[in-house]
């Protein structure tokens, strides 16, 4: 299981590389970001209302539109290799041991990172708001 999460890392960090790195380029521009700003304000709502199913569709989704946003398919097919893994586990653990009101922030965090374009900054919160979740599961798996 673990492994699966190092993979999650490593491509979560690629990805924010990539899209912050786009930005900078001029290839996204704000509008870019409205479904995945609408979803992380639904993660907020979710959490707040205590409808913990609802955030972690909405997480897994968040996390797919990181990777749909990236442009680099390889990073997408790699990421659908092991989000089945991934999500039987997270489904499990997440209403009890992952804090969602951190990943809430790290979710913010990112659209603000990545919306500035500063690709280093981006590749960093990407791998860290994973390697939590990586340290958190290695503690109770």
């Amino acid at each position: 299981m673990i492994r699966g999460f190092e993979v999650a890392e490593a491509l979560e960090g690629m990805a924010c590389y990539l899209i912050a790195e786009r930005v900078h380029n001029g290839e996204l521009t704000s509008a870019d970001f409205a479904e995945l700003e609408a979803c992380a304000k639904e993660l907020n709502h979710y959490l707040e209302a205590g409808l913990l199913k609802k955030w972690t569709t909405a997480d897994a989704d968040f996390h797919a539109m990181l990777a749909e946003l990236c442009g680099n398919h390889y990073i997408v097919q790699q990421r659908n290799r092991i989000t089945d893994q991934i999500n039987q586990v997270l489904w499990f653990v997440t209403p009890f041991d992952i804090d969602k009101q951190v990943s809430n922030q790290e979710h913010m965090q990112m659209l603000d990172i990545l919306q500035r374009g500063d690709a280093e900054a981006a590749r960093t919160i990407g791998q860290l708001h994973r390697h939590r979740v990586r340290n958190v599961l290695k503690v109770i798996l």
